[in-house]
């Protein structure tokens, strides 16, 4: 019996290579097939440890996962789409196939993925405050979903950039994971994590778009 020197991990599942992980996941897809997969399907794990690997994990989070959907790649009707269902209702997104070459993400990464995670629970309230309708096209029949909250006037990244620029702490470099294995600043990075906050929501406005409006825009 040949055993091999597992290199590559999805969660506890290993492989000695990248060339591996594509085809096994491409199967468990298959064999569960199109559809909801809820919390107690045996393959939402599997699903989660693959989105965590992604280098944009807490975008893809945002509130939270309820569910994930397979769905038929829109390219090629034989491989399959994985699509994140949000606790607030928005869905978007993710590629399986990219989260499996196992690229690490950097401090710089978890740094911005960090910044957002702290935000999070503002963009998510403002949200819920809002008639939900375009202000790009002016759409209002979507489903909840489908409308984004948008940094209106300073985009995210700039804000990001100026308060680093501006900051006279230590920027952290390493990260601990909320309950929702969302990227979070750790308590004893608090005093930084609160200023950015303070900085943000001090800067920061808001409008509601459509998501084709939204990824047009960004």
């Amino acid at each position: 019996m040949v055993i091999k020197n597992l290199k590559y991990f999805i969660g506890k599942v290993g492989f000695a290579t990248k060339a591996e992980a594509k085809p096994y996941v491409k199967e468990r897809l298959r064999e569960k097939g199109y559809g909801a997969v809820y919390k107690t399907d045996s393959l939402f794990g599997l699903i989660h440890d693959i989105l965590r690997l992604h280098e944009k994990y807490n975008e893809k989070i945002g509130a939270g996962i309820d569910y994930f959907s397979i769905e038929p790649n829109a390219m090629t009707q034989r491989d399959y789409t994985l699509l994140i269902n949000r606790t607030d209702g928005t869905r978007v997104n993710f590629s399986w196939v990219d989260c499996v070459d196992f690229r690490q993400p950097n401090a710089t990464l978890l740094l911005g993925q960090a910044m957002r995670e702290a935000i999070g629970i503002y963009t998510y309230n403002y949200k819920k405050s809002q008639i939900l309708c375009c202000k790009e096209c002016g759409v209002d029949n979507l489903e909840a979903q489908d409308f984004h909250v948008d940094h209106n006037t300073v985009p995210f990244r700039k804000l990001k950039a100026d308060f680093l620029n501006s900051n006279t702490l230590s920027i952290p470099d390493k990260f601990s994971k909320n309950l929702n294995s969302m990227t979070k600043f750790r308590d004893e990075d608090s005093e930084f994590c609160n200023k950015w906050i303070d900085y943000h929501n001090s800067n920061a406005d808001y409008q509601i778009l459509c998501s084709k409006c939204n990824y047009r825009k960004h």
